[in-house]
């Protein structure tokens, strides 16, 4: 992977990510188990700040991502468990990959679930799902620079 650490919240979503996948009943991790992963509906920015309140998203949003992603990405609905450790697809590691570019890219300490979801709206099978359960790519641009200036840069 790129020359960028992983914040904690981002290796959280990751894991989540595993365990959607896993319930899914897929053979991998796609890109599709990421976007899940990252709105389990908890504070995953660590600091009180949900990404959904950061990114503006209304409280449906987790549930209308979910319905959107079932009808355009079958891998994506429930199924049985399948047990051990799930690969990351060629796609998701390269998405991941893009991320951690793109938080070095703009100087950030690590990669973070911003930078992971930015790059996952850039993606034109996910930007239709992604604005209509209420996200946009003007809200990820909105709050990647409301981190920049929590963080005092």
């Amino acid at each position: 992977m790129a020359d960028c650490s992983y914040s904690n919240d981002l290796v959280l979503a990751l894991l989540g990510a595993r365990l959607i996948a896993s319930a899914c009943g897929t053979d991998e991790l796609r890109p599709e188990h990421l976007l899940l992963g990252l709105f389990p509906g908890d504070d995953l920015m660590g600091d009180g700040h949900s990404l959904q309140v950061l990114l503006g998203l209304p409280s449906s949003f987790p549930e209308r991502l979910k319905a959107g992603l079932f009808n355009s990405f079958p891998s994506a609905a429930p199924k049985p468990i399948v047990h051990g450790d799930l690969p990351l697809s060629t796609r998701a590691t390269a998405m991941i990959e893009q991320a951690s570019a793109f938080a070095k890219e703009r100087g950030d300490p690590e990669a973070g679930p911003l930078h992971l979801i930015k790059v996952l709206t850039e993606q034109n099978e996910f930007c239709r799902t992604l604005e209509a359960a209420g996200l946009t790519k003007a809200a990820v641009e909105r709050a990647l620079l409301l981190r920049r200036v929590q963080r005092g840069d």
